[in-house]
């Protein structure tokens, strides 16, 4: 987890306004690459054998090898990669470095200011519940599935590798579409919206047994679930600038894992206690809830505006540092 945060600081730190969210997008795909590598792998090197000793062997050899590779991975990155480059990459880079030399970047001052700002704690509670749902469906899929279709083992595995490869496209599409356009509350509402539509027709394909729908709608759903994390990154980025990247992407990435967790453990025991239908009226309700949270945040793109005001200061860095916010 303490690596979540670095996609986010890298994008902003090395590139520059147009390249920021693709860079960011790529960013994410590789965290996402490496779990999936891994856990691909591990039915490669861990042998269902007979003596639980053979199966200790097998884990302490999958370990091994992702220590070793994490750690050439490490010394690697300590002894080639630079902190920054020799220029920032863009005014609003340079107000934020600006920031830092003023001595403005203290840990706990800054915790305080982004706890306060009010766009961020609506953006990390939309944006813990659709990371939350999707989280959900992954765990859930196969019990919601199957007991409709039968010999549906093959289609979630199939789906989910769609969904995976299909949303990577979308995702690197919507990045492109940022970096030129900027309209990152229109991005992140349409998003919200189609995962919302993708996922009660998902549930009512389901509920009427239409088998091609259900994996056509659990694909759309996955696309757009697949997608939001680089949205969301992005939307924090701008309305906390010029706060520390790392400190305000690590508090967000906190949403995921509580609204993750709570969301199974609910939805886990009303699928036991009610049925189907009542467990997806809950995933509906937490995306309708993460909708409106994201229709009414008004968020201000201050990362955006400060590249503006730059322009207008003749990018002198104190006095627009004082001007855009």
């Amino acid at each position: 987890m303490c690596i979540v945060p670095v996609p986010a600081r890298l994008a902003a730190c090395w590139f520059g306004k147009t390249q920021v969210a693709f860079a960011c997008t790529i960013a994410v795909f590789s965290l996402q690459l490496g779990i999936a590598l891994g856990i691909f792998m591990i039915p490669f090197v861990v042998r269902n054998h007979e003596n639980l000793a053979d199966i200790g062997n097998d884990l302490s050899n999958l370990y091994w090898g992702f220590a070793v590779y994490a750690a050439i991975a490490a010394i690697s990155v300590f002894v080639f990669f630079q902190d920054e480059p020799p220029l920032p990459p863009s005014d609003a880079r340079a107000l934020r470095n600006a920031k830092r030399l003023n001595g403005a970047e203290e840990f706990w001052p800054t915790i305080k200011r982004i706890l306060t700002n009010k766009s961020f704690i609506l953006l990390w509670n939309s944006y813990g519940l659709i990371c939350g749902v999707s989280t959900t469906f992954g765990a859930l899929i196969n019990p919601l599935y199957v007991s409709h279709f039968k010999t549906g083992e093959t289609d979630t595995g199939l789906l989910s590798l769609i969904s995976t490869i299909l949303g990577t496209l979308w995702t690197l599409a919507a990045a492109a579409v940022l970096d030129r356009t900027k309209k990152f509350r229109l991005v992140a509402t349409a998003v919200y919206a189609f995962a919302l539509i993708a996922d009660a027709l998902f549930a009512t394909s389901l509920i009427m047994e239409i088998r091609w729908m259900a994996f056509v709608m659990g694909i759309f759903f996955g696309i757009q679930v697949i997608g939001y994390p680089t949205i969301g990154l992005e939307l924090c980025m701008e309305t906390t600038y010029p706060e520390s990247e790392g400190i305000t992407a690590g508090i967000l990435n906190m949403a995921p894992q509580f609204y993750g967790t709570l969301s199974i453990l609910i939805v886990g025991r009303v699928l036991e206690a009610y049925g189907h239908k009542v467990a997806h009226a809950c995933m509906c309700g937490e995306l309708t809830v993460g909708l409106l949270l994201t229709v009414f945040n008004k968020i201000q793109l201050y990362r955006q505006k400060a590249n503006k005001v730059t322009a207008v200061y003749n990018i002198d860095p104190q006095k627009a540092l004082m001007e855009f916010k």
